[in-house]
């Protein structure tokens, strides 16, 4: 199961949908009750555009592993693809809250949210799951540069030209 597993997630990740589904099928035949199958057959379904599926693959997984960060993630995105932007948040802002899910997880959560708040020009908004996770951030030096420069544009969205420049100079 395990090898059907790194193949089914190589394949996503370099975007050979047909052959991942191929591979986390059988992953998910040999190891019905594990929550990781479910969730990355989940984001194999969102990947192909098929929200629904997506969705019922994520809450499976969830089912069998609640609190699943990678299902969480996952359900929070499809959520917002099928336009329940409710239940989206709800699910990142569980993430967020989880103070023992990866630090990667809960960033993910949070650029998520962030970003969905900005689209909207929320700018105020958007700027709050990325300060909540600003201390995990602050150790990755990519995503520091990044989150800096994302409250910087909120800044200057808001008006703030001077609190945009510094955020941004840090940046």
């Amino acid at each position: 199961p395990g090898a059907w597993m790194a193949l089914g997630e190589r394949l996503l990740d370099v975007g050979e949908l047909a052959e991942a589904k191929v591979a986390l099928e059988k992953y998910a035949a040999m190891q019905p009750d594990d929550g990781y199958a479910f969730a990355l057959l989940g984001n194999l379904a969102s990947l192909q555009g098929d929200v629904k599926t997506s969705i019922s693959q994520h809450e499976r997984a969830l089912e069998l592993k609640p609190g699943f960060p990678v299902a969480l993630l996952g359900l929070a995105r499809s959520r917002y693809l099928e336009g329940d932007w409710d239940g989206a948040v709800e699910h990142w802002q569980l993430l967020l809250d989880d103070v023992e899910a990866a630090a990667g997880f809960r960033i993910d959560a949070a650029f998520d949210l962030a970003g969905v708040f900005a689209g909207r020009g929320q700018f105020a908004e958007s700027m709050l799951p990325i300060s909540a996770v600003m201390p995990l951030i602050r150790e990755e030096s990519l995503r520091t540069a990044l989150a800096l420069s994302t409250l910087g544009q909120a800044e200057f969205k808001l008006g703030n030209a001077e609190r945009a420049a510094v955020l941004l100079d840090e940046a």
